[in-house]
C-alpha cells in the first residue's frame, strides 16, 4: 500500500545501486546462480549514460553510442550467452569516418584495408608508421585476449591474483615492457611527426581512453586505436537496449529493478554491509554492488570517514564532461553515404568541439525515428568544473551553451553540410544536464583517463574495506565504456558470488562451473 511505502523492508540477498549497464551486469550474473537481487535506480527507465530519451517522436540516445564487443567471444557476446540471450545487432563497416581539416579516414574493420587506409590517408613516413601500426595490433591482441578473460586490477585480495593468472597469454610479456610507455613516446621512437597522422590518433584516444596520446599508455591506447578490427556494431533501438535486455532477464528471474528510487545512504556496522535505505524503505541483504561513480558512493555511506573511499576519489585525476546535441532531422538534408558515426577532429584543439562524434540512426530503425527521420546525437568533450561554474551564472550559462551550440552545428557541417536545413526537433545538455539527470557528481562522464597513476594497477578497485561492498563502473577499473563497465560488473558479481557462498544460509545448489569459462567460477 501507498501508505507504508517509506516503512517497507525487504530482504534480498543482494542489493546494487544504479541500473546501468553495469549494475545491471552484476545483477543479472547473481541472478543467474540464484540469488535475488533488487536494484535500486533513481531515474524511472535503465541505461544510466547509456540510456535513451524520446521527444516529439524521435529516440535520443543520451551518450554512448557506439557499441562494440558483440563479436564472438566479445565481452558482450559472452555475458548475453551465459545468461541465455540473443542480442539484436548489425555489423557496422566500415565503423567510421574521421574529418580532419584537409581529408577524410575510412576506419575499417579489416586489418588488411586499415593499412591501405593509413597509406593513402596519411603519406610520407609510411615505414615507421606500419610498424607503429603492426606493434599496435600485435599488443591490442594480447590487450585482447586478456581482456575477455575479465581480469582484475588493482590486486587487493588473493582470488584477484588467482583471477588475472587465469587471463595470462604467452605474450602477456609484451603488456608488462610497455606498461609505462605512452602512445606519444611510441611515436617519438619511431620519428613519427606527422600532425595529421597524430591528430587522428588523439582524437581516436580522447573518445576510448578519455586522453590523448601524450599521456595515454601504450597498451591501454594500443586497444583503444585497434578494437575496430575485432568488430563495430550497431545494438537495434541504441545502446539502451542492453539495459533494457538485462532489466528484463532479471524480471524473468525473479529479481527486480525499482525504478524512481532514490538510495539515501549506504547501512554498515561494524565494517560490515547490511543493505540500503532508500526512498521506498529499506532493503536488507549481505551484498551491495554500487553501480555508481566512486564519489557518489562515497556520499551514500553513513560513516565515509570509517572507509578509505574518500581517500581513493581524492586520488582520481580529472575526468570529463560532455556537451551533447539532440537532433531530430528530415533524412533528405543528410548525404547519401552518410555513416552510422561520423567523426569531425582539429589538428590542435581535442575538446569544446575540437573533437566531435556524430551517432546517426539508421534509416531502418523506426524504433529511434519514424519513417524518413534519423534521430542523431552530437557529442563533444569539455571541461566539466568550468561548466558547472558557468551553470551559477544563468545567464553567463545560456550565452555559452548557445555559443558552444552554434560552434558544433558549424563542425558537423563539415560532415553533414546541409545538416541545418533538416533539423526537426533541437535539444542540447550540459555537464550540468547530466548532473541533474543522473546524479553523477560534478557532472563528469566518460570515466578516468587511462594514464599512469589511474589506469591499469593504479586504478579504483572493486572492492573496498566494507565487507561485502564491491564497486562497478566507468570509475572503477577497467573504465570507460559499455565494455569496460561490462567487465566491472562482472568483477563485482564474482566477488559478491563468493561473499555470499561464503554464508551457508546463501549457498545455492548451482553446478560448480556454470559460468562461463574464464569468467565468473
Amino acid at each position: 500500500m501507498r501508505g507504508n511505502r517509506q516503512s517497507a523492508v525487504q530482504v534480498a540477498d543482494a542489493a546494487v545501486i544504479g541500473a546501468g549497464i553495469s549494475g545491471l551486469t552484476a545483477a543479472a550474473l547473481l541472478a543467474k546462480r540464484g540469488y535475488r537481487v533488487v536494484v535500486c535506480e533513481r531515474d524511472v527507465h535503465p541505461g544510466g549514460c547509456a540510456a535513451g530519451f524520446s521527444r516529439h517522436g524521435f529516440r535520443f540516445a543520451v551518450g554512448a553510442t557506439v557499441a562494440m564487443g558483440f563479436e564472438p567471444g566479445g565481452i558482450h557476446d559472452q555475458i548475453y550467452r551465459y545468461l541465455g540471450l540473443s542480442p539484436q545487432f548489425v555489423d557496422v563497416d566500415p565503423a567510421m569516418r574521421v574529418h580532419l581539416p584537409d581529408r577524410k579516414v575510412i576506419v575499417a574493420t579489416d586489418h588488411q584495408r586499415w593499412f591501405s587506409e593509413l597509406k593513402r590517408a596519411f603519406p610520407g613516413q609510411e615505414r615507421a608508421k606500419e610498424r607503429f601500426w603492426r606493434q599496435t595490433a600485435k599488443l591490442a591482441k594480447v590487450m585482447y585476449r586478456v581482456a575477455r578473460r575479465f581480469p582484475v586490477m588493482p590486486f587487493k585480495h588473493a582470488y584477484d591474483v588467482l583471477d588475472t593468472l587465469r587471463t595470462l597469454h604467452p605474450h602477456v610479456y609484451k603488456l608488462l615492457i610497455n606498461l609505462n610507455t605512452t602512445v606519444q613516446g611510441k611515436l617519438e621512437r619511431f620519428g613519427i611527426d606527422d600532425p595529421a597522422h597524430r591528430a587522428f590518433i588523439d582524437g581516436q584516444l580522447l573518445d576510448a581512453a578519455q586522453t590523448t596520446s601524450e599521456r595515454c599508455l601504450f597498451p591501454n591506447g594500443a586497444l583503444a586505436l585497434d578494437i575496430y578490427r575485432y568488430g563495430c556494431h550497431y545494438k537495434l533501438g541504441g545502446l539502451e537496449r542492453i539495459a533494457q535486455d538485462l532489466t528484463d532477464y532479471l524480471s524473468f528471474r525473479g529479481s527486480e529493478v525499482q525504478f524512481a528510487t532514490r538510495v539515501r545512504n549506504i547501512i554498515h556496522e561494524d565494517g560490515v554491509v547490511r543493505g540500503l535505505s532508500t526512498s521506498r524503505g529499506e532493503v536488507h541483504a549481505p551484498v551491495v554492488i554500487s553501480a555508481i561513480p566512486l564519489e557518489n558512493t562515497a556520499q551514500l555511506l553513513t560513516s565515509p570517514s570509517e572507509t578509505s573511499l574518500l581517500e581513493r576519489v581524492g586520488d582520481q585525476p580529472a575526468m570529463w564532461g560532455a556537451f551533447t546535441l539532440y537532433l531530430g532531422v528530415d533524412e533528405r538534408t543528410l548525404p547519401k553515404d552518410v555513416y552510422y558515426y561520423e567523426q569531425i577532429t582539429d589538428v590542435d584543439r581535442f575538446h569544446d568541439g575540437g573533437n566531435i562524434l556524430v551517432s546517426i540512426s539508421p534509416g531502418w530503425d523506426r524504433s529511434r525515428a519514424p519513417q524518413g527521420k534519423r534521430a542523431i546525437t552530437v557529442s563533444t568533450h569539455v571541461e566539466a568544473e568550468r561548466w558547472m561554474a558557468l551553470a551559477q551564472d544563468r545567464r553567463r550559462y545560456l550565452q555559452e551553451k548557445q555559443k558552444l551550440e552554434s560552434h558544433l552545428l558549424d563542425r558537423v557541417e563539415r560532415a553533414l553540410p546541409h545538416i541545418r536545413d533538416g533539423i526537426e526537433v533541437f535539444m542540447s545538455g550540459s555537464p550540468r544536464t547530466f548532473q541533474n539527470f543522473t546524479l553523477r557528481a560534478g557532472g563528469t562522464v566518460g570515466g578516468f583517463p587511462q594514464i599512469g597513476g589511474a589506469a591499469n594497477f593504479a586504478a579504483p578497485s572493486h572492492r573496498t574495506d566494507v565487507k561485502g561492498l564491491f564497486l562497478a563502473g566507468d570509475t572503477i577499473f577497467p573504465g570507460q565504456g559499455t565494455i569496460g563497465v561490462t567487465v566491472s560488473g562482472h568483477n563485482a558479481a564474482r566477488s559478491a558470488a563468493r561473499n555470499l557462498a561464503e554464508k551457508r544460509e546463501y549457498v545455492r545448489s548451482q553446478p560448480k562451473n556454470e559460468f562461463v569459462k574464464g569468467a565468473i567460477r
